[in-house]
């Protein structure tokens, strides 16, 4: 097998280069051992319903150990790779540390298991989502290929390449009967190595997204190319990857995904997605290894495979997002095709049967007898040491079956990997929170346990304690409010003149002085006094695109700030006028990634900035936007910065960034990584719970964690003491407050209470009676400041701490 060599590229990638120059220049603060505060996992972690095919992450791939059935390794686009040695059911990871934890494909050497590579980044929602990161450049960028030697444990850079230059690599294979041999389908061509991945080739130029190589000679491989406006192209090589030639196009065609079997060793097959529609367009098949080729099923004769209905009969699907194929190495009839459903055949495409389906009934509410498995197929492989067990991943997790699809098992429990857009939690209980997850909904954990809230893709989200309502939104802002009782309503309809379309990720909050009151951003801002019952606009923007980021001053709900990628306005009077203030800001290098209203300063207001341009990741203003002050200064990986939170009892300031959470440390003026064991995940949303002393982070592959804030508002007991501990004591809810606060007792016996408010002197400022379990206080006329309540004869330190803005 000879192919042509060249010169390879320069080691120029961004994120990696730039997070290890941080953590070699830092004085150990890019070592995560010696860092004071220690991150520990939210969650989720556990599939809440297995039989309604709910799910905890996307994964894009499954490779398995050659000799122990029981190992295998799954690969997701933003969490990392992860590794199971009990055949599924428990799993751990060892990439944290790596810097893009986007794993498109696996590949283990087949002799020497502790030999392997892996393709980084996320090659499917690169041709189709444009949702986080710049358009068209998929959920996380790749730096190339990456090799380990120790089983994991560490790795080395095989492929070098720029997250800005946007490569893609969809699949990685290895030739098993010479292992030296590994070839990549990518964005930028077939890339090929003849010394185990010490040095690359691009041995034909195009946009590829898949390669198979024959089950009996590694000389012949197949590869096929990727065009969103039709003309997909298979190409074969008899000489290891020499020379290519095109064997099969189709200009109806986008994507091709192909597959050959060792039942049938000249039989070649390609599933094609349509262009136009991202339907099933048809399965095309060769007996002579790609001369000549045939039709083995089209749209037409079988309906869309990769649609969303039983019937086959809807006209569109996500071809380029989901294509999965598996054909039988016993049996080259027997095929399975995933796209948002997974279809089966056992007679080559003759007869077909639903293999599995997303939810428990179909597009007309009839219930079905099918199994439940998440939707979105990205991956259909057959296990090599057990005959007949097959593995779907999918947007939800890993899924096998071993009776041709009569049943699934899902094995997601335990992994950690969930792409989350939002995190909210309640004041009024710690451990009450809910947060939005790409691909899965929606989900709670309330009261001790988890729970699905609404489905589809999780966007924003919040939590009001006082009415015990959960809100969650879909794309484009379809919001909905949960309770126990009352059960789901979508409040977005309730809009004038009904749904509006928003952004992706559709901001809205709630108003920190009443949680009955909501702001939402579509291209104008709306206002709801009732629970989102009934909505007003507020004055005109004056935009024609829906808007992406806003902050609501929790001093003041007149003071809103909104933005998109390149301005930002202001208004101070309630949105009856509008200022444009993003003179100032580096907008014309990177884009705007949030805007945040300072929660103790009516004047301040923080600004993140995204891209690769070194010293420019945080922008504030201390009078609302006139003039801007950039305090990225020392200390920040040159990653993308993402959001940002103040802690408005201590005035620490965070940010996230694409590798973690960095804290401003005043005394010296420089930025310092905080806290140890947090993954190296994009950061999307830092929040504070002040009763706990917890900063807690939303991340974009590795779930939900939360860590001490650095400055501690209580004692150093943990979450649960502190729980215990406000069981016996009155609640205090919002906490911080501002005008209004509600209180509620453990137990009441009918009697009313003296209750008692005093600072932190220990003199009384407010007393009243408590007549009910539960009471709203006004506390309008206290200065802002930290005060102590509780019934009068309790012993002081026993009184509930609250903080009045």
């Amino acid at each position: 097998m000879l192919f042509r060599k060249k010169e390879m590229a320069t080691n120029n990638l961004a994120t990696w280069n730039n997070w290890l120059e941080y953590a070699s220049t830092q004085e150990n603060r890019g070592s995560r051992a010696t860092l004071a505060k220690e991150w520990k996992t939210l969650g989720p972690n556990k599939v809440t319903d297995p039989a309604d095919g709910q799910g905890l992450g996307r994964i894009n791939c499954v490779a398995f150990h050659p000799s122990n059935a029981n190992t295998f390794w799954i690969g997701t686009p933003a969490g990392g790779l992860w590794k199971t040695t009990d055949n599924g059911k428990t799993w751990t990871t060892s990439t944290d540390n790596l810097p893009v934890l986007g794993v498109s494909d696996i590949v283990i050497h087949p002799t020497n298991p502790s030999i392997m590579w892996i393709a980084t980044g996320d090659g499917d929602a690169a041709v189709s989502l444009q949702t986080f990161g710049a358009p068209g450049t998929g959920d996380t960028k790749s730096i190339g290929i990456l090799k380990s030697t120790n089983g994991g444990a560490t790795w080395t850079t095989s492929y070098a390449a720029q997250v800005k230059d946007n490569l893609l690599i969809r699949r990685l294979i290895i030739d098993k009967a010479n292992p030296d041999y590994l070839y990549a389908a990518t964005s930028i061509g077939i890339l090929a190595s003849s010394n185990g991945g010490g040095a690359w080739q691009n041995v034909q130029s195009g946009y590829f997204m898949d390669i198979e190589i024959s089950p009996t000679s590694g000389d012949t491989l197949y590869a096929s190319t990727f065009d969103e406006n039709g003309g997909a192209a298979i190409y074969r090589t008899d000489d290891g990857g020499g020379n290519w030639s095109s064997i099969y196009t189709n200009t109806n065609v986008s994507r091709y995904n192909l597959e050959v079997t060792a039942a049938e060793p000249n039989y070649v097959y390609a599933l094609g997605a349509e262009a136009s529609s991202e339907a099933f367009f048809e399965i095309a098949g060769s007996a002579d290894r790609g001369s000549t080729w045939g039709n083995v099923a089209n749209k037409n004769d079988d309906g869309n495979l990769l649609g969303w209905e039983v019937a086959r009969a809807d006209a569109e699907g996500q071809g380029t997002y989901d294509l999965a194929f598996a054909v039988s190495p016993n049996d080259e009839d027997e095929f399975y095709v995933g796209g948002v459903v997974t279809w089966k055949t056992t007679d080559g495409a003759s007869s077909w049967t639903c293999g599995n389906y997303w939810g428990k009934t179909d597009e007309q509410n009839n219930t079905h007898s099918f199994p439940v498995v998440h939707a979105d197929k990205h991956f259909l492989t057959y296990h090599p040491l057990r005959s007949g067990e097959l593995y779907e991943c999918n947007d939800g997790g890993v899924w096998r079956t071993s009776d041709k699809g009569k049943t699934w098992e899902n094995l997601s429990d335990g992994l950690v990997i969930s792409q989350m857009y939002s995190f909210a939690h309640s004041e009024k209980n710690a451990n009450d929170y809910v947060m939005g997850l790409q691909d899965n909904g929606s989900k709670g954990f309330v009261g001790g346990s988890w729970s699905d809230l609404s489905g589809g893709d999780g966007m924003d989200c919040a939590v009001d304690a006082v009415n015990s309502y959960y809100y969650t939104s879909y794309i484009n802002g379809e919001i909905y409010r949960n309770h126990a009782t009352k059960g789901q309503v979508t409040i977005s309809q309730n809009l004038p003149g009904g749904q509006i379309k928003g952004s992706w990720l559709t901001p809205f909050e709630l108003d920190a002085n009443n949680s009955s009151t909501i702001y939402v951003l579509y291209d104008e801002v709306y206002k709801s006094t009732n629970s989102g019952d009934t909505w007003a606009k507020l004055g005109l923007l004056g935009v024609s695109d829906p808007l992406k980021y806003m902050s609501v001053s929790d001093l003041d709900g007149d003071i809103i700030y909104v933005a998109d990628d390149q301005t930002i306005q202001m208004t101070s009077d309630g949105g009856t006028n509008w200022s444009d203030i993003s003179a100032g800001l580096p907008v014309s290098k990177a884009n705007i990634s949030s805007v945040y209203a300072h929660p103790s300063d009516k004047d301040y207001v923080g600004v993140t900035i995204s891209g690769y341009e070194a010293a420019e990741k945080f922008y504030f203003s201390s009078d609302q936007g006139q003039t801007w002050t950039n305090q990225t200064k020392t200390g920040l990986p040159n990653v993308p910065a993402n959001c940002i939170a103040i802690d408005k009892l201590s005035e620490d300031l965070y940010i996230g960034t694409d590798v973690g959470v960095f804290l401003y440390d005043k005394n010296n003026s420089k930025w310092e990584k905080y806290g140890d064991k947090l993954p190296n995940v994009p950061i999307i949303e830092l929040v504070a719970h002040y009763a706990t002393s917890k900063i807690r982070v939303a991340t974009f592959g590795r779930g939900a964690w939360e860590a001490d804030l650095n400055t501690s508002t209580l004692s150093t007991a943990s979450t649960d003491d502190v729980d215990s501990k406000t069981e016996s004591l009155i609640k205090v809810y919002p906490n911080p407050g501002n005008d209004w606060i509600t209180l509620e007792l453990k137990s009441f016996d009918g009697e009313s209470s003296e209750i008692g408010v005093y600072n932190y002197l220990g003199e009384l400022v407010l007393k009243f009676d408590m007549n009910s379990v539960e009471q709203k206080v006004n506390v309008k006329e206290l200065s802002s400041g930290i005060y102590y309540i509780g019934k009068s004869g309790e012993f002081f330190q026993d009184f509930t701490r609250f903080v009045k803005n």
